[in-house]
């Protein structure tokens, strides 16, 4: 078993999935919850950054409490 860095839930990496690695010099483990989210996220911001006007409504989440 293996602990999430962000949830600190217990997944199993060979059954379930997920990642773990390092980011820099910190290792990191995302269950496959957290690491869909992150992937997510990322996908968000890169929208952002090649987009130079207001993004459209589709790419924020209604339940992020940073949008409201």
């Amino acid at each position: 078993m293996t602990t999430c860095t962000i949830c600190e839930g217990d997944f199993d990496l060979e059954l379930e999935g997920g990642d773990v690695g390092c980011i820099g010099i910190l290792p990191v483990a995302f269950c496959p919850t957290c690491k869909a989210g992150i992937m997510d996220y990322a996908d968000q911001f890169r929208y952002l950054e090649l987009d130079d006007e207001e993004p459209d409504e589709m790419c924020r989440s209604d339940h992020c409490e940073f949008d409201k």
